[in-house]
Parts: C-alpha cells; structure tokens; sequence
C-alpha cells in the first residue's frame, strides 16, 4: 500500500511570503537604517547638516555626526536583521529600535525621515504577533495514536490498522 501522505510544505517559490514573519516592520527598519547611512556620508563629505534637532549649532565641529549616524545606522541594521531572524523577540528588539530611532533624532536621525521609519518599523515590531505556518495543523485531518497514520475527521476507524479513533 505504500506510506500515507502526511502534511506537506507548499511548493517552493521565489520571494515566498511566509505569514509568521514580521516583513513590514523588517523593511521600514531597514529603510531607517540605510536613511542614517546616507545621512553619515553626506555629513562626512561635505561638513553640512541636515538636521533642524541637531546639537551641531553647540559644537563648532559636526565630524561626530556623521560617526554617530553610522553607529546608529549599523546598530539600526543589525536589529533588522536579527527582527527577520528571531521572530520570537520581536517586542524586544522593535523596542530597542524605536529608542535608537529616538536618539537618533539628536544627530538627524536619517534627514528626520529615517527616525520616524524607526520609529514606525519599532512600533509594528512590538504590536506584531506571530501566526504558525498554514501547512503544520490541518483541521480536517489526525493522526492514528497507534500507527501514525493520516485519519480524516470524517473516519471513525483508522483506515491502516483499523483502529477506532
């Protein structure tokens, strides 16, 4: 008779979108974090801020800038990666977001609009909740406790050993 179908994994496809990861949320991350990039190297290669709250006017200076927007770009990058990674912490990791975002408004926080993505990417990432994959519980279908064979709710005996389920 050979071995009964059990749950199987959708088809493979490319850029599939799978529903328990927090894809909104990883993407305006990331956007905050490649915004406070952009912002670092354009503060260091032309010694002009863009930033309306920025502590520029208070130092004479604002080669810091540029270095504090690449460690809260990287810092930004780095808990992007580790949102699409660790599901799991995503209340952790989208709070440690929107507070890098927050103070990242002191040094232009990525031309301001690369804050207030953080801000929004953290904020999803703390209100998201996880759903499990659609393929690992079917509801129509149990499994046999004696032979671990596929029964149909409908069945009242396992179709392979008979067994009343």
């Amino acid at each position: 008779m050979g071995e009964p179908p059990g749950p199987t994994a959708p088809p493979y496809r490319l850029l599939r979108r799978e529903p328990s990861r927090p894809h909104t949320s990883v993407l305006l991350v990331l956007l905050s974090g490649i915004f406070s990039f952009i912002e670092a190297f354009v503060d260091l290669g032309s010694g002009v801020h863009f930033s309306g709250l920025s502590l520029s006017s208070l130092s004479g200076d604002s080669s810091w800038l540029g270095g504090a927007n690449i460690l809260f770009g990287t810092l930004i990058l780095f808990l992007a990666l580790q949102l699409h990674q660790t599901r799991w912490y995503h209340r952790m990791i989208g709070g440690l977001v929107a507070i890098l975002a927050m103070c990242s408004l002191l040094v232009g926080g990525g031309f301001l609009f690369g804050s207030a993505l953080g801000i929004g990417g953290g904020v999803l990432a703390i209100a998201w909740t996880p759903t499990p994959p659609f393929y690992l519980a079917p509801q129509d279908e149990s499994m046999c406790p004696r032979c671990g064979a596929v029964v149909a709710s409908t069945d009242r005996n396992c179709p392979t050993c008979g067994w009343a389920t």
